[in-house]
């Protein structure tokens, strides 16, 4: 699985880092493989799950939310604020062997959970060789 990523953002990135704070434009991933699947874990707290968009185009999966606007409440005025959530995307190419059109995902305090599952055919398998002496 690759991930895609632009070296001069990440240049921007690091050089706005000190001017903005955390800078991350995107979310931190883990990735897993089990015998059946692949396990994406987004970290996107903060963010509702309806906000969240997932897809895949041409063996790419994609995920991206616009940014939110935090709404103050009535009679509040605002002192500081170092909470940003900004709008993100980030891009993962499918492996060889997803089955694209079981893809599911689960969003539970604030770690989207992506399952990619593998093909039945790709998944390996145990044969028995005999052999003649």
């Amino acid at each position: 699985m690759r991930y895609y990523y632009d070296p001069i953002d990440t240049i921007f990135n690091d050089l706005f880092d000190t001017w903005t704070g955390s800078g991350r434009k995107y979310p931190s991933v883990d990735v897993y493989e089990t015998k059946d699947a692949y396990i994406i874990e987004a970290e996107v707290a903060g963010y509702d799950n309806d906000k969240i968009n997932l897809s895949v185009d041409k063996h790419i999966l994609t995920i991206s939310s616009e940014e939110v606007k935090k709404e103050l409440k009535e009679g509040t005025s605002k002192i500081a604020e170092e909470i940003k959530l900004p709008a993100f995307e980030r891009s993962f190419s499918l492996p060889d062997g997803t089955d694209e059109e079981k893809i599911s995902a689960d969003y539970k305090n604030g770690i989207l959970l992506i399952t990619l599952p593998k093909l039945e055919k790709a998944i390996a398998k145990r044969i028995e060789v005999k052999i003649n002496k």
